[in-house]
């Protein structure tokens, strides 16, 4: 264990990046890169509007990257991880994508976190990209933090 320390002391900026937070900034590109989607089987119908939904969250991450909605990337990290940037070891779990097609009847047109697993659940009901973005930004804003709108 001292073995550990002393390499610490003898060089502290080697290890700065695993104990302080980093001042890169939230784009896009690294939150696109970051999570990891779950996909239903290629060629069924709920693949077929996973692609449409996809479509829209990568518009909407763009969005948020250019400031056009009332909350950032790092709000939207908040709710689907607890975090506002990403940890020194990153994220165990990977945080994931899935899409809620559960009870399509009564299907919430909110999106729904789980902070421990780190899972953002898209709701499939939306066929523009109009509702898909306001309604994501309501279920991040209504929130409180992070958890589920």
């Amino acid at each position: 264990m001292g073995g550990v320390m002393q390499m610490i002391s003898a060089d502290p900026d080697l290890f700065r990046s695993l104990f302080v937070k980093s001042n890169r900034h939230l784009t896009a590109s690294i939150v696109k890169a970051m999570m990891m989607v779950t996909r239903s089987s290629t060629g069924s119908n709920r693949f077929s509007v996973e692609n449409r939904l996809l479509s829209y969250w990568y518009d909407f991450l763009q969005d948020l990257e250019e400031g056009e909605c009332a909350i950032s990337l790092e709000d939207l990290l908040i709710f689907t991880t607890g975090c506002d940037h990403e940890p020194p070891l990153g994220f165990f779990p990977r945080p994931t994508i899935e899409f809620n097609h559960q009870d399509q009847i009564s299907m919430s047109m909110l999106p729904l976190a789980n902070t421990c697993g780190n899972v953002l659940k898209l709701p499939v009901g939306h066929s523009t990209y109009e509702s898909f973005r306001e309604n994501l930004v309501l279920g991040v804003q209504c929130c409180g933090g992070f958890g589920m709108a």
